[in-house]
């Protein structure tokens, strides 16, 4: 009996180890994603076309952004935003739903203020 404990604490530990998150809380396997996308854009210009589920969006003081989430719903709750700066800020939360809407609530006067926003999103 003691052998068997011995064998399954490892893989119960392994297990815990893969990534995917069924409970929408995000997930590191996203964030790389979403950082690679982001990467390979430009937030000042405005002219380039977006992949899907990016968006484009505005602090109050005009900068612009690039957007992007998983919805929480569906497995998902990671976002990723791209500042004209060139930072890229990800964050695991809830994003309740999929496209520009549920992204719509994380505004801000500057890049920092929407960054805030995000953070005060409760338990995260």
């Amino acid at each position: 009996m003691i052998g068997k404990v011995y064998i399954a604490i490892p893989f119960v530990l392994l297990l815990s180890c893969i990534d995917p998150d069924p409970k929408g809380e995000g997930s590191y396997k996203e964030e790389e994603q979403i950082k690679k996308v982001l990467s390979s854009l430009d937030a000042d210009d405005l002219h380039q076309k977006l992949p899907d589920d990016y968006y484009w969006g505005k602090t109050g003081n005009g900068e612009p952004y690039i957007i992007t989430g998983t919805d929480s719903h569906k497995g998902g709750g990671t976002l990723g935003i791209l500042f004209s700066d060139g930072t890229i800020f990800t964050h695991f939360c809830h994003v309740c739903g999929p496209g520009l809407t549920p992204l719509e609530g994380f505004r801000g006067e500057t890049k920092d203020d929407v960054i805030a926003s995000i953070k005060e999103v409760v338990g995260h």
